[in-house]
């Protein structure tokens, strides 16, 4: 709660306000999770606040888009980490896990998408994807 939420939404204004008050453009990028969109058992808190993440960030595109700020959230699934390493035994993991790309790969996309989002003047608007 605290990581997704609460120190997300303290960042965000932050920089969103520092961005608004000098009158400069820029882009905001929430990493999220296709887990807000599908059931999540044992795990329910992590879903709900990643779909906080996408819901916060859908309305905040369109708040702070016209001022020329791109908000991207990204639902990079599944990723190779620590994630599925206490997973042992949960099929629908043990699949997903199977598929992970990498971190790398995962950060490489992210960057891709802000500079190809940047380069077509989106404003505002809302670019989600998954990695699979």
């Amino acid at each position: 709660m605290e990581v997704n939420v609460t120190s997300s939404l303290r960042i965000t204004h932050l920089f969103a306000n520092r961005l608004l008050d000098r009158g400069e453009k820029g882009a905001i990028c929430f990493t999220s999770s296709s887990s807000c969109f599908i059931p999540s058992p044992m795990s329910a808190m992590y879903g709900a606040t990643k779909a906080f993440l996408t819901h916060f960030a859908t309305s905040l595109a369109a708040e702070v888009g016209p001022s020329g700020i791109q908000v991207l959230v990204i639902h990079p699934s599944p990723v190779d980490s620590n994630f599925y390493s206490n997973t042992r035994g949960l099929g629908a993991m043990e699949s997903a896990k199977k598929t992970a790309v990498s971190a790398e790969t995962v950060a490489k996309s992210i960057l891709s998408s802000v500079v190809s989002h940047a380069a077509g003047g989106g404003g505002g608007s809302v670019s989600t994807w998954k990695m699979a």
